[in-house]
Formats: structure tokens, C-alpha cells, sequence
């Protein structure tokens, strides 16, 4: 087992983490009653409406609008940008087409170099895992903004039964990092991540490469390669497997952070905006064997952000609990592939 901690030299500041959402919700009553997911699969996912995004919006512009107002959050012009990584998992709205450099260029960062980051549902992590060291080797002022944005349109993707355990909504999120103090931000005290290699194969099992993307059909469906993979290999490994990964990087990033898991600083764990079930069965029974720390779902009203989803919670935990200079909050996330990586933010007086 290999864990990973972004070296954290001195103070990083996280600094005007947003979401941004799309007008047009579409709620789940609504879905059951048009048969595009049924009642028992909506009361296990627990979400009450996701946001759809029009089409003439593609994710890179949502993740300008989700930029913009971070750096006005955290009191940046777009000219401190240094470094822009950009996180998606899902098309961008052209092929073979650079998304970060078209939100540089419309939030005005034109001294940037932009970065695409594709690590799943975990870019967001792999995004802050770079702009740690980035920032600790550039003390001149600027900044690393981290963005990340998708929309689940038809055809391409089911966002109501393209996957287990989910539903995917249209978003965006954005952050600003700096070398701190920063009045009014988070620091940034400790980051672990693993990943397992080996289950990379649980997103492709029983299917054959192709040349083009969709090639296997209309719709992306991640349901049919997990099938096969656990009639392949079985589930219990993989359960195994992914719950000792959960907790390896929890309780490093506690330790890194020199914080007890009984620490009752710790006002909530955000978890990955999945089911209500999944919640309840994979996550809270283990977080709470380390820590006494609620587990904050934050999925009800907005479904599955993909890799929005980290930097989105961030903005929740500092909204919702993170009140009080000292106090901490802990998000943790996976990626396929696999990865889980698991943050420690705390409320400053800086």
C-alpha cells in the first residue's frame, strides 16, 4: 500500500471554493413518473432534483462562471493565475479541443498555463495535490485556480440510470489556492491519496477497446462493466480493498495534519455526493469507526457533481459547519481507476 501526502511548506490558503448550477432543475418525482428511474432505485440514491444545463452551455463555461466567482471571493484578479487546472470526466463540447485554455481566456488569466486534469471523480484531489508543491516553489503572488465542471446530456449519458448507486447533475466548482495567510480562507493542512491499479479493469470489464468514443452504444452505460467485473472476480475483494483505502487515507491525512481522530475540532466529514445508501453502508460505518465526526451527506439536492463534487463540498463544509476560527472539516473522495484521497481543511484567523 502506497499513500501519498502533498507536502504542505508553510500555509496554503483555499479561498473562494464555489458551485455553480444550472437554472433548470429536474426533480426526481418527475423522473419516475416519464419511467427514467424507478421509485426503489430513487428512495436508495435519495436525491429530490438534479440541475440540467441548457444546451447551448458547455462545462468549460460554467466553469468560467464558477471561477470568476471565486477569484472575487477570494479577493484575486485573474491576472494573479498562474496555473489553471481544469477537472472533467465527461465531453467538453468539442473534440480534441483544450477546455482549460477557453476558460483562461474567458475569465481573462491570459499569463496562465492551463492543464486538463482526467482522473475521474478524483481530479479535483490530483488538482490540489499539484498546486501544493506548484505554489510552494512560486512565492511570487500567484495563484493556482482549480475548476472543474461536466453536464450529462442525452444522448451520451443516462444521468438517471447511466450508473450505479448515482445520479449525475450538471455543474460546476472552482477554487482559488495561495500561499497564505489569506484573511477569510481555509489552510490547506493535510492532503493523502492511493490509488489501487488493479481495479482499473472494474470500468471496462467485458467490453472491447474501440476507435471513437460511444462505439458500444448510444449511451455510456457504467452499469454493465461493473456487472461483469464482480461475476468475474466476486465483491467481496473489492469491497475489501476499497474500505482498506478509505481508511488508510483518512487516517494518514489525520495524523499528517497532527490532529486526534477524537479531536472534536472535527465538525463534519464530506462525503462523495452518491446515494443515501451508499452513504450509510460504505462510508459512515467505517468514518465512524475512526473518528465521532458526523458524516455530512450533501447530495440531495444536487445528485452526483463528478469531479465537482470535492471542491463543491469544500464550499459546504465551510458554509455549513466551519464557523469558528480552529475548526475542521475533513472531505474524502474517490476516482475510478481507483483513487481516494481525503483533505483536512480548517477555519482560520488569519
Amino acid at each position: 500500500m502506497i499513500i501519498t501526502s502533498a507536502a504542505i511548506d508553510g500555509d496554503i490558503a483555499l479561498c473562494g471554493a464555489n458551485v455553480w448550477l444550472p437554472e433548470t432543475v429536474e426533480r426526481t418525482a418527475d423522473a419516475i413518473a416519464r419511467g427514467r428511474i424507478d421509485a426503489g432505485s430513487a428512495a436508495e440514491i435519495g436525491v429530490d432534483a438534479v440541475h440540467v444545463a441548457d444546451g447551448d452551455l458547455t462545462p468549460p463555461d460554467m466553469a468560467a462562471a464558477a471561477a470568476l466567482a471565486a477569484l472575487a471571493a477570494a479577493g484575486r484578479p485573474a491576472s494573479t493565475v498562474g496555473l489553471l487546472l481544469h477537472c472533467h470526466v465527461w465531453h467538453q463540447g468539442y473534440d480534441i479541443w483544450c477546455a482549460p485554455h477557453y476558460v483562461a481566456e474567458r475569465i481573462g488569466a491570459d499569463g496562465c498555463l492551463p492543464i486538463t486534469l482526467s482522473q475521474g471523480c478524483n481530479a479535483a484531489m490530483a488538482a490540489f495535490e499539484l498546486a501544493i508543491p506548484w505554489l510552494t516553489a512560486h512565492d511570487d503572488g500567484r495563484t493556482v485556480l482549480v475548476s472543474a465542471a461536466d453536464r450529462f446530456p442525452q444522448p451520451g449519458f443516462d444521468r438517471w440510470r447511466g450508473a450505479y448507486g448515482c445520479v449525475y447533475g450538471d455543474g460546476a466548482a472552482a477554487a482559488v489556492l495561495a500561499r497564505g495567510p489569506v484573511p477569510g480562507a481555509l489552510a490547506i493542512r493535510a492532503l493523502a491519496s492511493t490509488a489501487r491499479p488493479e481495479l482499473e479493469e472494474v470500468n471496462r470489464a467485458g467490453l472491447a477497446a474501440t476507435t471513437a468514443p460511444r462505439m458500444h452504444g448510444a449511451d455510456i452505460d457504467l452499469r454493465r462493466p461493473k456487472k461483469e467485473y464482480f461475476q468475474r472476480h466476486g465483491m467481496a475483494r473489492f469491497l475489501e480493498v476499497t474500505q482498506a483505502a478509505l481508511r488508510s487515507v483518512v487516517e494518514q491525512s489525520l495524523a499528517q495534519a497532527g490532529v486526534a481522530a477524537d479531536d472534536p475540532r472535527i465538525r463534519g466529514i464530506a462525503v462523495p455526493r452518491i446515494s443515501t445508501a451508499a452513504i450509510g453502508t460504505s462510508y459512515a460505518p467505517l468514518l465512524g469507526s475512526i473518528t465521532a465526526a458526523p458524516v455530512l451527506s450533501m447530495h440531495r439536492d444536487t445528485g452526483h457533481l463528478s469531479c465537482a463534487d470535492v471542491v463543491a463540498n469544500v464550499a459546504d463544509l465551510r458554509s455549513q459547519v466551519l464557523h469558528q476560527p480552529g475548526d475542521l472539516g475533513i472531505v474524502v473522495n474517490v476516482g475510478g481507476g481507483y483513487t481516494w484521497s481525503s483533505l483536512i481543511v480548517e477555519a482560520t484567523d488569519w
